[in-house]
């Protein structure tokens, strides 16, 4: 009898065992198919952060020999205008000596009142010639001046259209792995699409972004855990360019209310690229009804960043970024503000005690 109990129990083992074993061995096949598209994304990563600094750094000589360029056309400019000037007055000059020339003053021997013309003739070329010799070197000195600057500005030129070719061509290279990437995390998490939804919809109920933070939740996010480690928050500026606001600034710009601004802003480049400030999740990335487009960060310690100002956005809602990865890029055409903002739980702080320098 015991004997018979035992064979039961055994072949209920079995069978209880069976799918199980098979569970885990589907278990064990996903997670080693994973492991390399895992480690793709890694390398797709540190790729995608190591192009996004170069283009920073691009844009910034860029920036400078565009800068160089006008400071030289300035230059330029008032340099012709002031040998326009001084030319104009050697024409006036040697005219008069010539009209001298053709038509001299009688000898000295003829009369009295002829030798005054010629004593007088005489101081006047004493006079003129020491001046003329100055404005023809000075003329001279301008003339070298301006071909100096000419040639500044062919190599200014040339510094420009090569920084800005590299940046043509490094920008379409970032573009093609962030599609690689994009599709690779897709593989990875199939839910992501439903997630992605939930997340529009709150959008689109939003009155602005205090509202949108809210409906998000302090700690909830759009997908997964964030990719920073919790500890000390560093933050780098995500574009390149002048400060021109801290938090508790007044907002002074035309259209803007008087209130204090909530977070700092950058002055970028037309078109510059804007970079992940840290580590992070994206909470959000998408527009939101009187603001446009907002990209919102989950990084560590219960801190979102909240960035305004772009363009374009090409982080994903749900995406894991590392720091220094490309996210977005401002408005082309002219100058914009990049404004960037920290919350915790939905609180505004001033983001300067956690940025650091590129």
């Amino acid at each position: 009898m015991a004997q018979t109990r035992s064979a039961l129990a055994f072949a209920l083992c079995l069978a209880l065992a069976a799918p199980f074993a098979g569970l885990v061995a589907v278990v064990r096949a996903q997670a080693q198919d994973e492991a390399p598209k895992n480690a793709a994304l890694e390398k797709l990563r540190r790729e995608l952060v190591r192009l996004g600094r170069e283009q920073q750094a691009s844009e910034h000589t860029a920036a400078e020999w565009r800068s160089r360029l006008i400071e030289l056309n300035a230059r330029q400019t008032d340099l012709d205008k002031r040998m326009g000037a001084n030319r104009d007055s050697l024409v006036k000059l040697l005219g008069a000596l010539e009209m001298f020339r053709r038509n001299p003053p009688p000898a000295l021997l003829v009369n009295p009142r002829s030798a005054s013309d010629s004593v007088r003739a005489a101081i006047l070329m004493r006079a003129v010639l020491p001046d003329l010799e100055l404005r023809r070197r000075a003329y001279l000195a301008e003339e070298e001046d301006l071909n100096r600057i000419r040639r500044a500005a062919s190599v200014a030129s040339a510094g420009l259209f090569s920084a800005e070719s590299a940046e043509a061509d490094r920008r379409a290279r970032i573009d093609r792995l962030m599609a690689a990437k994009s599709d690779l995390e897709t593989t990875l998490d199939p839910s992501a699409a439903d997630r992605l939804q939930q997340v529009r919809q709150a959008a689109e109920k939003s009155s602005d972004v205090g509202d949108l933070l809210g409906r998000l939740g302090g700690g909830a996010s759009a997908g997964g855990e964030t990719a920073s480690v919790p500890g000390l928050l560093h933050l780098e500026p995500p574009v390149t360019g002048d400060l021109v606001r801290r938090f508790g600034d007044l907002n002074a710009r035309p259209g803007e209310d008087r209130r204090r601004s909530k977070g700092v802003a950058w002055r970028a480049a037309a078109g510059a690229t804007v970079l992940s400030p840290a580590d992070a999740t994206v909470d959000y990335a998408g527009p939101v009804k009187g603001v446009g487009l907002v990209l919102i960060l989950r990084l560590s310690g219960d801190y979102r960043a909240v960035i305004t100002g772009l363009d374009r956005i090409t982080a994903l809602t749900g995406r894991q970024l590392a720091a220094g990865e490309p996210v977005g890029r401002m408005p082309e055409g002219k100058g914009a503000d990049l404004v960037l903002e920290l919350r915790r739980k939905a609180q505004p702080v001033d983001p300067a005690q956690w940025m650091v320098k590129n």
